[in-house]
């Protein structure tokens, strides 16, 4: 048996798929000193051992394992988990100590969320502090806190609803105002008439790029050294002299030349560098016909 006292158990995950016969299981010493304490003081509690690890060779074909931490049960509930860990102090180096953690004890501290300790006493006070059942006054306060999330979750669903609904009837909005764009400025202020003007101009000048951008494919690329036009359309590259160009290229071509690089205009192209451009296929132009 490795444990002397009823109310300490293996948990159900260890009995349920056991990978070692009960009798192999012992008690780390740490956690058998701390449960010689709370198991008779804390009758009340279960003890639900659920943390092993294996330790030494094989004896009898068997294998040791060591019970290396615990839950703690109250009335059905877990109040609390205590297990064992390995922290370093600046003169004694690294040594094993207690942790021990619940969300009371989590919410209590500045840094970390649980307690570390080497101190037996220190860990059974800290257990009886943070595991039996708080004062009024800190239930009162996680009554607040636990409200307080609920208010903040339910805003946040709410939210998240107000915009799907805004999603869904933004496009019929957007129609309507569109259809009666006259009647839609006339009842908007002075101001707010200016800033939906333009909001519309804006978004027009965006579904014009929007449509040059999907025309990017088909768009000749072209690069002019002195009366040489090398011109890249559809994987094919053709040369042109300036007058065997198409008119609605030189036009276009000459329209990008009056505008920065990096500059776009609908319908026309974008002029990418001082000597280079990416404008519209005049309707005619085919590479595959072009000397």
């Amino acid at each position: 048996m490795f444990s002397p006292y009823p109310n300490v158990v293996l948990h159900d995950d260890i009995t349920k798929h056991p990978d070692h016969p009960t009798s192999n299981y012992t008690m780390h010493p740490m956690m058998a000193v701390l449960l010689d304490v709370l198991a008779v003081k804390y009758s009340s509690w279960v003890f639900k051992c659920n943390a092993i690890k294996t330790t030494g060779a094989e004896v009898e074909g068997r294998t040791p394992v060591t019970i290396m931490g615990f839950l703690v049960m109250d009335k059905g509930d877990v109040v609390g988990t205590v297990g064992l860990d390995t922290r370093y102090h600046a003169t004694r180096g690294s040594e094993r100590c207690y942790k021990i953690y619940n969300q009371r004890l989590s919410r209590a501290r500045e840094r970390g969320s649980s307690t570390l300790t080497t101190s037996i006493k220190h860990a059974i006070k800290t257990i009886e502090t943070f595991f039996t059942p708080p004062p009024i006054r800190e239930q009162l306060g996680a009554i607040y806190y636990s409200g307080r999330e609920n208010l903040d979750s339910s805003y946040r669903v709410a939210s998240m609803r107000v915009r799907d609904y805004a999603e869904d009837l933004n496009p019929h909005i957007q129609e309507y105002i569109n259809i009666n764009k006259d009647q839609f400025l006339q009842w908007l202020s002075p101001d707010n008439a200016k800033l939906a003007v333009a909001a519309f101009e804006a978004k027009g000048k965006a579904q014009e790029m929007e449509t040059l951008r999907e025309k990017a494919k088909d768009m000749l690329t072209v690069l002019i050294e002195g009366d040489k036009y090398t011109v890249l359309h559809n994987g094919n590259m053709c040369v042109f002299a300036q007058d065997d160009l198409l008119p609605e290229m030189r036009q276009r071509i000459g329209m990008l030349k009056l505008v920065e690089p990096g500059s776009v205009l609908p319908d026309v192209g974008t002029r990418v560098k001082a000597n280079a451009f990416l404008i519209v296929a005049p309707d005619n132009f085919s590479s595959e016909v072009q000397p």
